[in-house]
């Protein structure tokens, strides 16, 4: 199920680069070209360089989900107008960095072990700055036509693929470590699969429209 999900990221990024000239003109956009550069070489590392199984395994995804979710709370700090909202999603990094950091010290082994708590703590996070966001679009004359703006379909793909994620980032460290229910484990893993091939796909439809219309709205 996992195995042409790097593919999928690879699609992403060429779409963003296609879509390069329109995404530039909005400051929020133009970090999706280097998110997806970095969730690549992520995974590139991981499916075709890494030669065996070692504990170094969750450490560099932790890192990679760490650095994903600043870069997303990020996208969203720069497509609000409002003071107010900025300043939540300045809010919610300078949380979800002391979760991490404190989580990891205290209650992970995190060369073993995803960060659960803090993983946890950055897709609800997320989750709220995306609704937010809608929110914000809503009150919006502009944007108000959620069916001709990209920006909304992937902001409800990535939605879908946090809220998707939270059993697996809740459960998964007790399923494997504790109850040993490696197939349960892997199942809720096969779960956030089919979400990374909605959601990369999603961004690829869009950075394509986007390319075609020479419209990306915000």
């Amino acid at each position: 199920m996992t195995d042409f999900i790097i593919y999928f990221e690879l699609l992403a990024f060429a779409g963003s680069l296609l879509a390069l000239p329109v995404l530039w003109g909005e400051p929020h956009l133009r970090v999706f070209p280097f998110l997806l550069l970095f969730t690549c070489m992520v995974e590139a590392h991981q499916e075709w360089i890494r030669f065996e199984e070692t504990q170094y395994n969750t450490l560099i995804y932790n890192i990679h989900l760490f650095v994903e979710t600043l870069l997303y709370l990020f996208i969203l700090y720069l497509s609000f107008a409002r003071r107010e909202y900025k300043t939540a999603m300045l809010l919610f990094g300078t949380v979800f960095i002391m979760s991490m950091v404190v989580t990891s010290l205290f209650f992970y082994p995190v060369l073993e072990q995803f960060n659960a708590a803090g993983l946890c703590t950055g897709a609800v996070l997320l989750v709220i700055g995306i609704l937010l966001k809608f929110y914000d679009m809503l009150k919006s004359p502009v944007n108000y036509n959620f069916l001709r703006n990209p920006f909304f379909y992937m902001l409800f793909a990535l939605l879908l693929f946090n809220v998707g994620s939270l059993p697996f980032f809740t459960m998964g460290n007790w399923l494997y470590y504790e109850m040993g229910q490696h197939d349960a484990f892997v199942a809720l893993y096969q779960v956030i699969s089919i979400l990374n091939y909605i959601l990369y796909g999603t961004y690829t439809v869009c950075f394509l429209w986007m390319r075609k219309t020479k419209l990306s709205y915000s």
